[in-house]
């Protein structure tokens, strides 16, 4: 199961394995 969506100019990428291990990863572009 793989869900990838955008938000506020950033990557929400949430990705579960056979629902065991959860790897949630937020990226969101401040001020660089």
């Amino acid at each position: 199961m793989k869900c990838l969506m955008n938000l506020m100019n950033g990557n929400i990428k949430i990705e579960s394995e056979q629902g065991v291990g959860t790897t949630v990863t937020l990226s969101v572009p401040l001020a660089e």
